[in-house]
């Protein structure tokens, strides 16, 4: 019974192990930015399965299957972390060969930042600059509505007064 609870142990500090790893995978595809704290975040889970994995080779106790699932476990992190350094090695390529671009559209955002205010505050200013006109079109526009409504009502009366006959 105590070998069987070992077992399930090892085998759910395994799969927590894998699981955790496969969660902080997602992560850093999915965030952009700040992508050095989310692989200090992996390579630390990496040295944690690591580190289960010798505890369970070490232990004279542990089922030959169990040692044979940690070695395995030993062999994915080794994979994991070679993928990884590939990866962050092609990301700093990236970022070396492409700087210029970068640089470029980092400048074409505070362009377009400085257009935007511009354009902003002349389009303020235009309509404070006209806006007798403006209030003298909002009111000849409600009188003309009115005068629309009052036309329609007198309309309706003439032709039901004219059906009447």
């Amino acid at each position: 019974m105590k070998r069987l609870a070992a077992r399930l142990i090892v085998v759910g500090m395994l799969v927590g192990v894998v699981a955790a790893g496969a969660l902080a995978a997602d992560r850093v595809r999915r965030e952009r930015t700040g992508h050095g704290k989310a692989l200090q975040q992996i390579e630390q889970q990496i040295r944690a399965g690591r580190s289960a994995t010798k505890r369970i080779e070490r232990d004279p106790r542990a089922a030959p299957d169990i040692k044979q699932k940690a070695a395995a476990l030993d062999q994915l992190l080794d994979a994991r972390e070679r993928t990884l350094a590939k990866l962050d090695a092609s990301y700093r390529t990236f970022l070396s060969q492409h700087q210029s671009d970068l640089a470029e559209l980092q400048d074409l955002r505070k362009r377009a930042l400085a257009l935007d205010q511009r354009l902003d505050e002349a389009r303020k200013a235009l309509v404070q600059a006209n806006r007798p006109d403006i209030d003298d079109l909002k009111r000849n526009s409600q009188q003309a509505r009115q005068l629309v409504e009052e036309l329609r009502d007198v309309y309706q009366i003439d032709r039901q007064t004219r059906r009447q006959r």
